[in-house]
């Protein structure tokens, strides 16, 4: 007995040691990053790197953090990722775009992530299961690679939700902004930079830097739209810039457009609240069902049995 509570301890201490050194080496690398990011873009051009990743936090933030820094230009040139690393790579190169990271993050960098967290959780699954039995070695060994293998599929998943969630919030300022601005007799264009100048974040950031192209002849309005539309994976904001374009296309009220717009986003955004509110009785189950009610049975039955026991 005493035997497995020294060894649960040490295998606790090297866990939390674990993730304490993980934790510190992130934020590290988050700093090396940015420094990077200045050096290539310039402290005028630079976003901060919080800005880039700004909605996944935790373990899934790490590991966006692992592929920006894998993708960044290296100083000494770097072998290929095997093509294994790089299974479904087509899904990656949908999914990058939508979660902000199409500059940021290649299939190269992509590649190398999988393959450092594959094999560290490999490792780290093997030395953990040695410590009890060879057989719990060899399946947490597999189980720590498929983990870390599928763990940069999960982080881009993660962020593609965070993102959209984030942007139909930031989605009615924009909607309210632009039918004020319209209802003032400004253009559009100029509702629209007023939306960007007086608001942060990240819809403000990538309209503004879309408006630019557009007034400069890199692209046209219509493309810059759809361009902002696929930033992101919400078919509520995909449906109202469909609107917007066809309202500028064919001269029909905008104001109005967006005016039933926006309160199509209040009550989708209410609907999704109502949801989240009637899941959240279910989720706690499984808290309830795997922590609470064993300690509970074991606290209340526990003195029962041992007396039944000294009684036999």
């Amino acid at each position: 007995m005493e035997t497995a509570m020294i060894i649960l301890g040490i295998t606790n201490a090297s866990i939390a040691g674990t993730a304490l050194g993980y934790w510190g080496l992130a934020k590290h690398e988050e700093q090396r990053i940015a420094r990077a990011y200045r050096l290539q873009a310039g402290a005028d051009q630079h976003t901060r790197i919080d800005q880039r990743i700004l909605e996944v936090r935790g373990v899934y933030r790490s590991v966006l953090l692992q592929a920006i820094k894998n993708s960044l230009p290296a100083d000494e040139a770097r072998k290929p990722v095997g093509k294994f690393w790089l299974l479904r790579a087509d899904a990656l190169t949908e999914m990058l775009p939508k979660a902000g990271l199409a500059g940021s993050v290649n299939l190269e960098g992509c590649g190398r992530t999988r393959r450092n967290l594959a094999l560290g959780g490999a490792l780290g699954g093997l030395a953990i299961g040695a410590l009890f039995s060879e057989m719990l070695a060899g399946i947490l060994c597999v189980a720590g690679f498929i983990l870390g293998f599928q763990a940069l599929h999960a982080a881009l998943k993660q962020e593609i939700e965070a993102r959209a969630s984030v942007v139909e919030q930031e989605l009615s300022q924009l909607i309210e902004v632009l039918v004020l601005g319209l209802r003032s007799g400004l253009s559009f264009d100029r509702s629209l930079e007023f939306y960007c100048q007086y608001f942060s974040g990240g819809l403000s950031r990538l309209c503004a830097l879309l408006q630019t192209q557009w007034n400069h002849g890199l692209i046209t309005r219509e493309e810059g739209l759809r361009t902002l539309a696929e930033s992101y994976d919400s078919s509520l904001l995909e449906r109202i810039m469909e609107s917007i374009i066809r309202a500028l296309r064919f001269g029909t009220s905008l104001a109005e457009t967006l005016s039933n717009a926006g309160a199509e986003i209040r009550a989708t955004r209410k609907t999704k609240l109502e949801e989240r509110v009637a899941k959240a009785p279910v989720k706690m189950l499984i808290p309830i069902g795997t922590l609470i009610l064993p300690a509970m049975l074991i606290l209340i039955l526990g003195p029962v049995l041992l007396e039944l026991i000294s009684g036999f």
